[in-house]
Parts: C-alpha cells; sequence; structure tokens
C-alpha cells in the first residue's frame, strides 16, 4: 500500500501508515494486548476505527527549519529556492530532534493548517527572520502551534517566537486576509531553551485567546495550554460507548475521573451518577474543568488538583 502522506518516511509523524488501515488497527489491538496480557481475554472488545483516518488531529505543533537542515537531510536535491533564508515548518524526522523536515502537506490537521503553514513560511522568508537553532539556542522562530475545532469550525494560532521578533504584525494581517476561519490569533514568547511550546503570551491581535469546540453534550473553552482529546469524534465515539454502558449499570453512585484533563468524560456522563470526582495534576487543567462544568451547568462535579496516586486512596476511603 502507497502512504497517503507524501512526508511519511521523512517526518517524524506517522509510524505505520504503509500499512492498510485495517492492519493498523490490527497491530495496535495486539499492543493493547501485551499491555493488558493479565486481563482475562474475554473481557476484551474489538478496537474500533476512528470516524476519519485523514485530518482528524485537533492540535499540531510544527516547528521551524530552514535550508540546512534541507541540505543535511538531503532533501534540497531538485528543490527550487526562493531567497536565500528559506524558512520551511514541519515536524522532526525520527531520531534527529536538532532537524526540521518540511510537512506542507500533512494529512493529520486539515488542510486549512496546510495553507497556514505556507503562509507563515511564506512571511518568514520574505523578512529573512532566523530559526531558532537547537544545538546553540540561537534565533527567534520556534514553532507555530494550531488548534481546531472540529465541531465549532474555530480556530488558534499560536506563533512561538522571541520578543525581538520583527513584523509579527505582518504575519497577523496576511493570517486575516486569508480568512481561515482563525478565530484569534496569538504570539507567545518562549520559555527555556527546551525545545517545547511553552511560554507566556506577549500580544493577542484578534480574539479572545481561546476558542470553544463542541464535544458530545458539552461545550469546552480551550485556551493554549488547554488539554483536548487530539481526535475529537473518537473521543466522542468513546463517549457514547460508556453512557451505553451506564444505562446498562446500576453500580456506585460516584464516578472517578482519573487524569481527567479538561473534564471531557467526567462531564459528559455526569447525569449518570450523583457525584463526579475528577483528579489531575495539572493545575491549569483543572481550571479549565471547573470553568467547564458552571458554562454546562453541571453542578455534580468536583475537579481535584493532584496526583492521582496520592488522592485516590484517600477519596475512595470517603466512598466505601
Amino acid at each position: 500500500m502507497n502512504p497517503i502522506c507524501p512526508h511519511f518516511g521523512r517526518c517524524g509523524g506517522c509510524q505505520i501508515q504503509e500499512l492498510p488501515y485495517e492492519k493498523q488497527l490490527q497491530k495496535k489491538e495486539e499492543a493493547v494486548r501485551v499491555h493488558l496480557k493479565d486481563v482475562s481475554p474475554d473481557r476484551f472488545h474489538p478496537v474500533y476505527p476512528s470516524p476519519e483516518n485523514i485530518f482528524y488531529r485537533n492540535k499540531m505543533e510544527y516547528s521551524f527549519g530552514d535550508l540546512k537542515d534541507l541540505e543535511i537531510l538531503g532533501q534540497l536535491k531538485g528543490r527550487a529556492v526562493n531567497g536565500e533564508n528559506r524558512v520551511h515548518l514541519g515536524l522532526h524526522p525520527k531520531g534527529r530532534f536538532a532537524l526540521v523536515t518540511p510537512t506542507f502537506e500533512c494529512k493529520l490537521q486539515s488542510k486549512e493548517a496546510q495553507n497556514i503553514l505556507k503562509i507563515t513560511a511564506d512571511w518568514a522568508s520574505n523578512h529573512k527572520i532566523p530559526v531558532y537553532v537547537r544545538k546553540n539556542h540561537q534565533g527567534i522562530l520556534r514553532h507555530l502551534v494550531i488548534r481546531e475545532g472540529k465541531n465549532t469550525g474555530e480556530r488558534m494560532v499560536n506563533l512561538f517566537a522571541a520578543e525581538e521578533c520583527p513584523q509579527v504584525d505582518d504575519l497577523a494581517a496576511r493570517l486575516k486576509k486569508a480568512d481561515f476561519s482563525i478565530s484569534t490569533f496569538l504570539w507567545t514568547v518562549p520559555e527555556g531553551i527546551s525545545d517545547v511550546a511553552k511560554g507566556n503570551v506577549k500580544e493577542i491581535f484578534w480574539g479572545a485567546g481561546h476558542f470553544f469546540e463542541k464535544v458530545g453534550e458539552v461545550r469546552f473553552k480551550v485556551a493554549p495550554r488547554s488539554f483536548m482529546q487530539t481526535n475529537i469524534h473518537a473521543a466522542e465515539k468513546m463517549i457514547g460507548l460508556l453512557k451505553t454502558w451506564m444505562k446498562e449499570d446500576t453500580g456506585p453512585d460516584v464516578l472517578f475521573d482519573l487524569y481527567c484533563g479538561s473534564g471531557a468524560i467526567g462531564l459528559n456522563l455526569a447525569g449518570f451518577f450523583k457525584n463526579i470526582i475528577g483528579i489531575e495534576l495539572n493545575p491549569s487543567a483543572i481550571e479549565d474543568a471547573k470553568e467547564n462544568a458552571i458554562r454546562n451547568n453541571v453542578n455534580n462535579a468536583q475537579f481535584i488538583c493532584g496526583s492521582v496516586e496520592k488522592l485516590l486512596p484517600e477519596w475512595l476511603a470517603k466512598w466505601t
């Protein structure tokens, strides 16, 4: 089978795209069974396919690269180069995290995301803005993070670049003119030297700095650091399955939503229980979960910040 993505094998994204989708599911099921070898086989359910197997991710973190990356990776041959400091966006090849291979036709997120990458790369190339070099921690441009509401059509674009980055207002103008349903555009200054898309928002060019997504019956506010299941439609399928199980169950009155993130599972199942207890180590995720409970008029859920391993025994003791 020919991979559907032209970048397959050169980037560190998809791993088994050369296999038919049915074979991919089989390999994933085998991996799960290996890790759950102590569970009786008769308790296993079949693996459910994703509703979509392309353009399903709602979040991607792309890194900036330049001609030096392409030269090292051997990808300059036969490639037309416009401008001496041609910039691209993409992912790190497997095992080569200091390099970035272009992924302008990536099939993971959306066609709109592909166009946003191209506009941003053209902007950076036109202004000859240096990309961040991971070996010596020099340079300005690090990441472009795109988050999408697959059910709402809203979109957040977040540029991670140093404070001395020039002409960010020009990028904002280009993206605004292109009109790819970008609800909010942010400029974030990265924290430290690690190659992670984290930092403090320097400027919100338009929008509220967040957007909204609907998961099942629940509407969520998605901020730059909010956790959200990356495949929303698969998550909704899982929540629907859980609901069918709840209708058959006459068990306890409390649901413990462990590693709850922003509360997607617990809030969707709140109608089946008297109490929802969500536990999560990330404090910003807990704040999001509390806001989401209020926004969706869920009054029987409480969310606690802390380690599941430490807090779960304490809370179990209260309910047994």
